[in-house]
This record gives C-alpha cells, sequence and structure tokens, in this order.
C-alpha cells in the first residue's frame, strides 16, 4: 500500500476550475484507489479580484466632410496622445488606412485609423477613445466606428524590433 498527501495548497490558473483538495488519501494500486483521490478534490470555480483586460481591433474612419483637413492639422497631438496611451498600456498597435497607395511627395488619401486597445470592456475603450484629439476636432466619424473584441489577438513588438 502506498500513502502520500494530498498538496494543500492551490496555484492561480486561468483555467475555469481550481481543484482544492479535501483530505489526505491513501492510494492502492487497485481502481477504487484511484476513484478515492478522484474524489476527494471538490471544484470550486476559480474567481480573480482583478477585471480581465481583453484586446479590441478599433476600426475608426474618418468623417468624409472635412476629416482629413482636420486630421492633418492636430495629427502632431494626436500622435504625441497615442504615444502616452502605448506608454500607459492601451495602445499596443496603431496606424493609419488609406483610400489608396501613398504616392511619393503628394499627401496620403487618409481613410481612418486603426488601434489595438486593451481594455476591460467595450465601453472603456470607447472612453479613452473619445479623448483623442482626432474624437474633439471631428475626424473620426462615430457613426461608423466599429470596435470587435479580440482576446486572443497578440502583437509580438519583440520579433518586429531590431536591437541596434
Amino acid at each position: 500500500m502506498f500513502k502520500f498527501p494530498l498538496p494543500r495548497t492551490t496555484i492561480s490558473s486561468p483555467k475555469p476550475f481550481v481543484r482544492l483538495p479535501t483530505a489526505t488519501t491513501t492510494a492502492t494500486n487497485s481502481i477504487q484507489g484511484l476513484h478515492s483521490i478522484l474524489n476527494s478534490y471538490k471544484y470550486v470555480a476559480a474567481m480573480s479580484t482583478l477585471p480581465q483586460k481583453s484586446e479590441w481591433l478599433c476600426i475608426l474612419p474618418d468623417q468624409a466632410d472635412g476629416g482629413l483637413e482636420r486630421r492633418l492639422k492636430v495629427r502632431a497631438e494626436h500622435l504625441e496622445g497615442i504615444k502616452r496611451n502605448q506608454e500607459a498600456g492601451f495602445a499596443n498597435f496603431g496606424g493609419v488606412f488609406l483610400n489608396e497607395p501613398a504616392k511619393e511627395g503628394e499627401t496620403p488619401s487618409f481613410k481612418g485609423s486603426i488601434i489595438v486597445a486593451t481594455g476591460v470592456s467595450k465601453e472603456d475603450v470607447l472612453e479613452v477613445l473619445k479623448q483623442d484629439v482626432y474624437s474633439k476636432n471631428d475626424v473620426w466619424d462615430w457613426e461608423k466606428v466599429v470596435l470587435l473584441l479580440s482576446p486572443y489577438l497578440q502583437i509580438a513588438w519583440a520579433n518586429t524590433t531590431t536591437s541596434q
């Protein structure tokens, strides 16, 4: 007969359930011993005290009427704000999307912005985006804005940068 105590500690886990032992169990090499071990565990839902953040793909089209002029006027301020949001862990990736490929020496035909943002909820992400200078200056067309939840979206910054 082989005796062993079941572990008395639990480890934080992202799994939906964590096994908590209820008693020390004696196991034998029989199926009954295996059942005894398995029955000594109770399953309880794992709860986290911190809200879980997810990544959101934000598609922010520009206004058709004068959006380009307003965009160019406040672009430098927008880029400073995005940098602060990136340092705060909100903006993981961002950029512009165009109507057509950019031509050398010409202003690109901006169509809107894309941002991969991290937030607890859609409302939290929208709140931050509405504080952006592009929102305050009517660059983005809020009737066409789309936020898509993507909990498994991962941007590997380490793989896209090179050491100097």
